[in-house]
């Protein structure tokens, strides 16, 4: 039996990384239920984060992900779609103890 609709794995585990990181990102900034957090989203211009809240994403990116990045790599992240393209180039697997 042949699946037609199938993403190829490469494809899914990017769709499920950047659902991941997304809700991470609402988590950490508290957004409202309303308030739409999408690639293109500014971390400083709409999301207003501040120092505190890029340690906090940080956080739960090596909580609930596994994956760290290089402080030079944080300091250069503009927006959602950063953050998630770094991630999957350059993030750094992190032991869960």
């Amino acid at each position: 039996m042949t699946i037609i609709n199938e993403q190829p794995s490469a494809t899914r585990s990017a769709a499920v990384l950047e659902e991941s990181v997304i809700a991470i990102v609402r988590e950490a900034v508290e957004a409202k239920p309303e308030q739409k957090v999408t690639r293109d989203t500014s971390f400083i211009g709409e999301l207003e984060v501040d120092s505190l809240s890029l340690v906090r994403i940080d956080t739960l990116l090596q909580a609930k992900l596994g994956l760290a990045l290089a402080a030079d790599d944080i300091e250069s992240i503009q927006t959602v779609g950063d953050l998630i393209d770094a991630l999957a180039l350059r993030g750094q697997p992190v032991s869960g103890d």
